[in-house]
């Protein structure tokens, strides 16, 4: 007979590479996600597979460590099986937890992890496949040739859609990202200049090929008229950027109000007077550039 390994789990517990059951609430998925469409056909198929034949795959979850989270019941962020996680929160599904497999990671492992089990996963999208590439190496400081090794792929490959991301306008961004246009399309046209991206792009839709936009980039070359440059960063990358850093100074904080200031005080007066000055106006620095990306703020609320 086969015993089960798979436990209940305890309020508290540590667990490494042990399944457990984890309620369907309890879990939140990954906000870094490389991939963002998931077939709506495929997740009521995946719904009905698990109801009727069980979970045959475990999901791999993270302990949440943000004090704001868990006070909403939020106890676990997904590594990998928002697929199944997705199917199991429709609603009508009947399931009420997963079994999963819980591992401690920070976010960057936790993001190399995402990238390259979804990769070779066909219903992630050429944009998707992208935007994760751009953030190993430009994000995460990751080598060109690293990231090629992790997806199996060569550094031109990765290359190639490192510079499309940064040099395609946000037109020709968008046709890629509605999957308007194939990534070959979009990396040739990523060679043009913005200018020069839009008008091909239109002939291209209106049943153009990737060879008249070769012929272009040539010509284009020929002129001294291509692109060396990088992408302008548009309003979604600084959207992006000051939600993630709001959210590590919220994270940061909260630790700060469960030590407790006078508990920090404490701590303070075993530091010399050079380092207390040194903090110090560190400190002011940063209480400048809060209150500018407050007044900031403000202004736009104004308009």
């Amino acid at each position: 007979m086969v015993v089960s390994t798979v436990v209940k789990l305890k309020e508290n517990s540590v667990y490494d590479n042990q399944k457990v059951f984890v309620p369907i609430g309890q879990i939140r998925p990954n906000p870094d996600q490389p991939r963002q469409h998931f077939d709506e056909d495929r997740l009521h198929a995946l719904r009905i597979s698990i109801r009727t034949e069980g979970q045959l795959i475990p999901v791999f979850l993270r302990p949440v460590k943000d004090e704001r989270v868990l006070r909403q019941g939020i106890k676990y962020d997904l590594i990998d099986g928002e697929r199944r996680w997705r199917a199991a929160s429709m609603e009508g599904s009947g399931i009420e937890e997963l079994e999963a497999i819980i591992k401690e990671c920070d976010d960057e492992k936790q993001y190399i992890t995402s990238c390259a089990v979804n990769f070779n996963r066909e219903d992630h999208t050429p944009y998707e496949e992208m935007v994760m590439i751009h953030k190993l190496v430009k994000v995460y400081g990751h080598s060109q040739t690293y990231v090629a090794n992790l997806l199996g792929k060569s550094q031109m490959w990765v290359s190639s859609r490192i510079l499309a991301y940064e040099r395609l306008s946000p037109v020709a961004m968008m046709a890629l990202r509605k999957d308007e246009i194939p990534i070959t399309v979009a990396t040739t046209l990523s060679k043009l200049k913005p200018s020069d991206q839009a008008s091909e792009l239109k002939k291209y839709k209106a049943g153009g090929t990737i060879s008249d936009i070769k012929v272009a980039v040539q010509r284009a070359s020929e002129r001294g008229h291509t692109q060396s440059g990088t992408r302008q960063l548009d309003t979604r990358d600084y959207r992006r950027y000051v939600e993630k850093t709001i959210e590590i100074l919220d994270e940061r904080f909260d630790r700060i109000d469960a030590i407790g200031v006078r508990s920090i005080q404490r701590g303070l007066t075993s530091l010399d007077d050079k380092t207390l000055r040194s903090l110090k106006l560190r400190l002011q620095k940063n209480e400048k550039r809060i209150h500018e990306l407050v007044s900031s703020v403000d202004r736009v609320l104004d308009m």
